[in-house]
């Protein structure tokens, strides 16, 4: 299969519904592609509409991976015309002086052809061409922090100095010179981050097999998503392995779902610019309210015992929550545990705040157990049943 506009940027589905408002360049089957796609997506994201308008009609859009920087960024790549006697006039790409280390002039390179993205199986619409420097990896050049920083440390094979790609409008690469340039754009960022995972790795069965695989999760909606999208509080979501949420980028555990042995991450979703506040979530903050002692954070700031972190108080949205060990997680399951924080827990925090005093602490924590979230279970089917 062929990728292109009407794919999925992160699962290849065929389905589009989503388009990204901010560079209305890339599109989704769904929300929950585009939150897993949005760590990557976003490093090029802001940038895009400033790379609309070439300076010449000899340069093409490229995509730079700095050596010495965090993320890669957006570049104008200058094409100059050679002049052959047999085979005609054709252009090449002026890499040297984004390739090159301090001192030299042309430096050896070595041009990595990429026509297919193994990971999702899809043939690329156009071709992309990697240029490395040939020595890298004995040359003294140092690890590419940029690719290092956007593969989270995935790659089998060491990355080392600047590197750049840019498009070729055909995929065949038996002769570069009969295959014109093209423009690079925000779709290729996410086939040249699985290309540098790819590359060298022994087991392509089970990166394709990672890509597909999924966790059953829980959407708990906003208030505002509720109204405006028709939604109930619980949705069943599939969320697949490779989300952000599973990759520790901006996630939460709740101390209390720890306490009794249901390890919960979440994550809150991204909002369009045009979208207004969450309107709130209290589920969400109830679950995450503090058990444990305060702890300093690399913030220097301070957890505070019996409340929930700012990143639920300030303004909840709609969040997606999945098992940190991949467990099915159903709607009813993290709903009781929901409703569990709220009407029991969050009363004993607030009357342990009044109180004060030692101890206090611990006799609240003593009662967050696994046995008894299952006796208010009981005690809530006995009241329905009664009813």
């Amino acid at each position: 299969m062929e990728a292109s506009k009407t794919h999925c940027a992160n699962c290849a589905a065929v389905v589009n519904r989503r388009r990204c408002m901010r560079c209305n360049n890339i599109s989704y089957c769904s929300s929950l592609c585009q939150e897993t796609d949005w760590p990557l997506h976003k490093l090029l994201c802001g940038q895009f509409n400033d790379f609309l308008n070439r300076p010449t009609a000899k340069h093409k859009r490229a995509i730079f991976f700095p050596a010495d920087q965090s993320k890669p960024n957006f570049v104008w790549v200058e094409l100059v015309t050679q002049h052959d006697e047999d085979d005609g006039d054709w252009d090449l790409a002026n890499v040297n002086d984004w390739l090159r280390q301090e001192g030299e002039h042309n430096p050896l390179l070595q041009f990595l052809p990429i026509h297919r993205n193994v990971t999702l199986g899809l043939d690329l619409p156009h071709g992309i061409e990697l240029v490395v420097r040939d020595g890298f990896l004995k040359d003294g050049s140092s690890e590419n922090s940029s690719v290092r920083r956007m593969t989270q440390g995935g790659t089998s094979h060491s990355w080392r100095g600047p590197m750049l790609a840019y498009g070729r409008e055909k995929p065949s690469f038996g002769s570069w010179r009969e295959a014109p340039h093209d423009d690079l754009d925000t779709t290729d960022l996410k086939m040249l981050h699985d290309y540098f995972i790819d590359y060298g790795h022994e087991n392509i069965e089970r990166l394709q097999r990672a890509a597909t695989e999924k966790v059953q999760g829980v959407i708990v909606y906003c208030d505002a998503d509720m109204t405006s999208l028709k939604k109930p509080r619980f949705e069943a979501v599939e969320v697949p392995v490779t989300h952000a949420i599973l990759k520790n980028w901006d996630t939460q555990r709740s101390q209390i779902a720890k306490r009794i042995g249901m390890p919960l991450l979440a994550r809150n979703m991204t909002r369009k610019p045009e979208e207004t506040d969450g309107g709130g979530n209290s589920e969400m903050v109830a679950l995450h309210i503090q058990c444990e002692e305060p702890r300093n954070t690399s913030s220097g700031t301070v957890f505070g015992w019996g409340w929930a972190h700012d990143y639920w108080q300030m303004d909840s949205m709609s969040t997606v929550v999945v098992r940190e060990d991949k467990q099915p997680l159903s709607t009813n399951e993290l709903k009781d545990l929901c409703d569990w924080c709220t009407n029991e827990l969050r009363p004993l925090f607030a009357e342990a705040h009044e109180q004060g005093g030692g101890g206090v602490h611990e006799n609240v924590r003593g009662r967050i157990t696994r046995l008894a979230f299952q006796r208010y279970k009981d005690r809530q089917g006995s009241d329905a049943g009664s009813g």
